[in-house]
């Protein structure tokens, strides 16, 4: 039997870690093609990077960690974040711009990639720039009309506008969002609403194609609501020992994305992706086998 196709497309970059002297890859395009790979699906991340040192390091480390790519190469330089993680083990993020990534370029290569594709994860951070937006915005169109349409929002920075999240909230049929985007939505759209419940139903309301919404609340639970404002599936976060929480929002999505077209139930899924996004969150870095 065929394996089904997912696809990352973004973002791929070094998390770079000043106090620990360390970097790791990541991006959650990246992330989300690792673990959808690590949960059985031919999974392949779509990205671009630079004519560098840190693209052939980059390229390597994807290799070792069994992650397949589409990756273009350009004059921009390879992505850079720093990232330093606080006493909880929350990540702050500064992103470096211009990068490699923001110039990802609509090719036949990428619509061939995308024609067969079962699922496809996207965010708001590369489509910072209009070069890559367009790309993104386009390889949705070209995907199978059943298709996953993964809209993992992952606000960054000043990285975002109410135009770019309208447009990929009219082109996702899945939105994923933690809880403080969740509660971002209503200022970036001027919603006269505040509890989750309320922003859920403007969601419902103004983006009827969006079949499922996907809310990860960190340590408060996570949760997966269907169309019709009806939650499907709550539950709490496990007690973990956390090192820190850097792509376990990433981690989550992949694993339940790849639970739902194996053809596990929502609360299934929804456990799955609770039991792997702990796991992540007791390691460093994002890229780890699952248990």
């Amino acid at each position: 039997m065929q394996k089904q196709r997912v696809i990352g497309i973004g973002e791929v970059l070094w998390d770079i870690f000043p106090e620990q002297q360390t970097k790791i890859v990541g991006g959650a395009p990246a992330n989300f093609a690792f673990h959808c790979t690590q949960m059985g699906l031919d999974s392949i991340l779509i990205s671009a990077v630079g004519k560098d040192v840190l693209s052939e390091e980059l390229i390597a480390t994807l290799d070792s960690k069994g992650v397949k790519y589409q990756l273009q190469f350009n004059e921009a330089q390879t992505g850079t974040v720093l990232v330093s993680v606080d006493a909880m083990g929350i990540p702050n993020y500064e992103i470096m711009a211009p990068a490699a990534w923001d110039f990802i370029s609509l090719n036949e290569e990428l619509i061939a990639q995308v024609k067969n594709a079962a699922a496809i994860c996207f965010g708001s951070l590369a489509q910072r720039n209009q070069h890559s937006q367009q790309t993104i915005l386009s390889l949705l169109e070209q995907a199978p009309e059943n298709a996953l349409k993964i809209f993992d929002i992952n606000i960054r920075q000043h990285f975002y506008t109410a135009a770019l999240i309208h447009n990929s909230m009219l082109a996702c049929n899945v939105l994923k969002l933690n809880e403080e985007e969740l509660h971002l939505l209503p200022t970036i759209f001027h919603w006269t609403v505040t509890k989750e419940l309320d922003i859920v139903q403007a969601i419902n309301e103004n983006y009827k194609h969006i079949h499922t919404l996907i809310i990860t609340k960190g340590t408060a639970g996570s949760a997966i609501y269907n169309n019709k404002g009806h939650c499907c599936s709550a539950l709490p976060t496990p007690s973990v020992l956390v090192a820190e929480t850097v792509g376990a929002g990433d981690a989550f999505t992949a694993a339940y994305i790849a639970s739902m077209l194996q053809g596990l139930s929502i609360e299934e899924a929804h456990e799955k992706a609770v039991s792997i996004a702990a796991f992540i969150c007791t390691q460093s870095g994002a890229m780890h086998k699952h248990p």
